[in-house]
């Protein structure tokens, strides 16, 4: 009967799953933690941009009791 693989083959594939099973939680992680940083980075501006539009308006001076009512002839 003939080998299938040399001793050094089956050694390397053995090791190549070890470190395979080893490794995956790990990397798995590591994309759940740079998914919820995302995710909290967009959570976070959603939250944050209503006041930096009101603040670049009032910086260029206007203010937003001033502005014109939709529906109006200044609109």
């Amino acid at each position: 009967m003939k080998k299938r693989f040399s001793k050094a083959a089956r050694q390397t594939m053995l090791a190549a799953v070890t470190l395979a099973l080893l490794l995956a939680p790990f990397v798995c992680l590591c994309v759940q933690k740079v998914k919820n940083e995302a995710l909290d980075s967009a959570f976070l501006w959603t939250i944050h941009a209503p006041h930096d539009v009101e603040t670049y308006l009032s910086e260029h001076g206007l203010r937003p009791d001033s502005m014109p009512v939709s529906g109006t002839p200044d609109w």
